[in-house]
């Protein structure tokens, strides 16, 4: 028996309990590893948040669709380096573009990965 392998359960088991709690008494989300984060007026404090939630759901891919992609991408990217986070999180911002045609961008960029394309609205 390998020493490692009860550990590698255990921890396993923790990463299980952490996806499924809830944040402010409200079931967590569970998001495709590639999102349209849709920004219509830009974001607020919910976008730590959320990106929390990607990070943990193993989010690869993040296109910004709103007049403000530009400014998010550079929050998200800020976020991820100053926690110290080092997940390969890909952004792409589309400004100008309509919410359909990032859609449709991000569904032939990321050839349908598991669990499709999403679309979350900040």
């Amino acid at each position: 028996m390998n020493n490692s392998e009860p550990a590698a359960s255990l921890n396993h088991e923790a990463q299980s309990d952490r996806r499924s709690q809830s944040t402010h008494g409200r079931p967590r989300r569970h998001f495709a590893q590639s999102v349209v984060l849709h920004c219509p007026q830009g974001c607020g404090i919910q976008l730590g948040q959320i990106l929390a939630s990607f990070i943990l759901d193993g989010v690869r891919h993040v296109h910004l669709a709103g007049p403000d992609g530009g400014h998010v991408k550079g929050l998200i990217e800020a976020i991820l380096q100053r926690g110290g986070f080092d997940v390969p999180i890909a952004t792409t911002w589309y400004e100008g573009e309509t919410l359909e045609s990032v859609i449709a961008f991000a569904r032939d960029y990321c050839r349908q990965p598991p669990g499709g394309t999403q679309v979350v609205q900040l």
